[in-house]
């Protein structure tokens, strides 16, 4: 791991337990020496085929033409996914330095700015998510270094991800993330944590210790610890399933909440927390604990897949809908399995590296079906309220627009990366 020490002045940090922590009522600024990460490619890259390549591009190309909006933010995060840091957008603006220019916010702690992204200003959404923008920034191999304007005065990315530490904290149940800034004990609220325990990882320095909002002690360690018991919980359920010999069923663990529950599935959750155990934090017993999660992952595969299979049969009037559930899935299993391969927590014995071909394939397939339907080309179609019906069962639908747009780029990032030809850096 290359670190570049980049000192910043702060008051101290003491240590954060993981189930529990301490307050103070000191006014703390994070101190952070930043470690810079390393680019990795996967290990067991995916035999693709030269017309492979062309599906791909198809994928990014609907990422090209969708999500360069200056005026959709949350789109342009998931863009650099596709199109890295030096992604332009529609009005010829950097796609980075302009999203911090127009949507950052400055704030004050002890006396120093630094700086954060709302979840939304009025109808625009920024950051659904917390800290999705700082992920997708350290995921690209952004530097904390890179100076950004903002209001007319000139920031680092390191001020976003001291800002970022500053709100992120853990006591118990509760954590310092969600939209509105509250405290609550529910799966949505710890659903906000995979991008900032992802993003705040990604730069973290072995032994990261912080004050964050409130005087609540943290370390980077603990952060990681108790979002490894959360995602134990939300899985117990799958957990009892898999070992008892039961097939997943996607309907029943959906209405029973848990890591199904979460966004993509819990996809993102599952992410997040293996790119900071493969950073090198938490607890000695940890990496164990998550494999749990691993094996449930090979487990819910087949049987998920076979849901919008059958879904498309009994339901062919839904089948614009039902593929893009399709192509959120596919894309994302192939994207974490190679994540988690690349990060050292899955090493695939020959059915799972059967599975991850045959996943790829797949999406690959999954793609093509799509171009035959038109929708890619039609796109534009489901935000246009002249257009009443834009595919039978689906009418003019913001919401479907979106999932699209962000889906097809984690389907090209998850075959960017299973081919060989993408990064990923931790």
């Amino acid at each position: 791991m290359t670190r570049l020490s980049v000192a910043f002045i702060a008051l101290g940090a003491s240590c954060f337990g993981g189930a529990g922590g301490s307050t103070s009522p000191s006014c703390d600024v994070p101190s952070v020496a930043f470690a810079v990460p390393t680019e990795h490619k996967t290990p067991f890259p995916y035999d693709a085929k030269p017309g492979d390549i062309e599906v791909i591009k198809v994928l990014k190309d609907v990422v090209y033409t969708h999500a360069r909006d200056p005026k959709n933010p949350w789109a342009i995060s998931h863009a650099l996914l596709a199109m890295g840091p030096d992604a332009e957008l529609t009005n010829q603006r950097n796609a980075v330095e302009y999203l911090f220019e127009e949507y950052a916010e400055p704030f004050t702690v002890c006396d120093q700015t630094l700086l954060r992204f709302p979840a939304s200003r009025g109808s625009i959404r920024i950051e659904p998510h917390t800290d999705l923008i700082l992920k997708a920034l350290t995921e690209n191999g952004v530097s904390p270094e890179k100076k950004v304007s903002v209001k007319g005065q000139t920031f680092t990315v390191g001020d976003l991800y001291r800002g970022s530490l500053h709100r992120a904290w853990v006591v118990g149940n509760e954590t310092g993330f969600g939209p509105d800034g509250a405290s609550r004990d529910t799966t949505a609220h710890w659903n906000d944590v995979p991008w900032a325990l992802q993003g705040l990882s990604s730069y973290a320095s072995p032994g990261l210790a912080w004050t964050a909002a409130g005087g609540r002690a943290m370390t980077m360690d603990g952060f990681t610890h108790a979002a490894v018991e959360r995602l134990d919980q939300e899985t117990q359920a799958l957990q009892i399933a898999r070992q008892s010999g039961q097939t997943f069923n996607k309907q029943d663990a959906s209405r029973a909440g848990g890591l199904v529950s979460m966004t993509c599935g819990g996809a993102h959750m599952v992410q997040g927390v293996g790119h900071a155990l493969g950073r090198g934090f938490g607890e000695a017993t940890d990496k164990a604990r998550f494999d749990e999660q691993v094996q449930i992952l090979f487990w819910r595969y087949q049987a998920e897949l076979d849901t919008y299979t059958r879904a498309l049969e009994t339901q062919p009037r839904y089948r614009t809908l039902l593929m893009m559930q399709r192509l959120k899935f596919l894309g994302h299993f192939v994207e974490t399995t190679h994540k988690l391969a690349m990060l050292g927590l899955l090493n695939p014995d020959p059915q799972q590296r059967a599975i991850m071909n045959e996943a790829t394939g797949q999406l690959l397939a999954t793609t093509m079906v799509l171009v035959k339907t038109g929708i890619f080309q039609n796109l534009g179609k489901l935000m246009d309220p002249k257009t009443p019906q834009v595919y039978d069962g689906v009418i003019t639908n913001e919401q479907l627009y979106l999932d699209y747009v962000g889906d097809s780029a984690h389907a090209y990032r998850g075959l960017d990366l299973a081919i060989g030809h993408g990064v990923y850096r931790f």
